[in-house]
């Protein structure tokens, strides 16, 4: 398992392996869901899951975690991913950052890292600042448009 998350409630778990993510009920740890790919996102609401290299391996499929419906396909894709506090946003991480709006499937624009490469994402809970971490360490913060 590459991550693992707990539902502010607790009332689900959701667990990145290496090849699908995992809703499981957070009582019984019985599997909800599944979706494929190998990378993913949960939104801070655990509403939104934007998942990676699945059944559409060159993009990125955002699903309601509770529905497990499909809502929109993303022609991006990043093992390192970061979904807005209001479930609006997607931030990929590879060469740049690139912003994506979920709703409309948009691309917005693209953030330079400076050719530091891949690392972590995050978004702060008030969605106007991002933050990354790139492998090799440090952080660069910039603020969303």
């Amino acid at each position: 398992t590459r991550q693992l998350d707990f539902s502010d409630t607790g009332d689900r778990l959701f667990a990145q392996t290496i090849d699908r993510l995992l809703v499981l009920d957070g009582s019984s740890l019985e599997i909800e869901r599944q979706f494929l790919g190998y990378g993913s996102a949960i939104s801070p609401s655990c509403e939104i899951a934007a998942v990676t290299g699945g059944t559409d391996q060159y993009g990125t499929a955002i699903y309601n975690t509770g529905t497990g419906k499909l809502l929109n396909t993303l022609p991006d894709q990043g093992l390192y991913m970061a979904v807005s506090a209001d479930d609006s946003l997607l931030a990929v991480s590879g060469d740049v950052i690139r912003l994506w709006d979920i709703n409309t499937g948009r691309y917005l624009t693209s953030l330079d890292t400076g050719g530091a490469g891949f690392g972590q994402v995050i978004f702060s809970s008030d969605t106007d600042l991002l933050v990354f971490s790139p492998w090799d360490g440090g952080l660069v913060f910039w603020g969303v448009p």
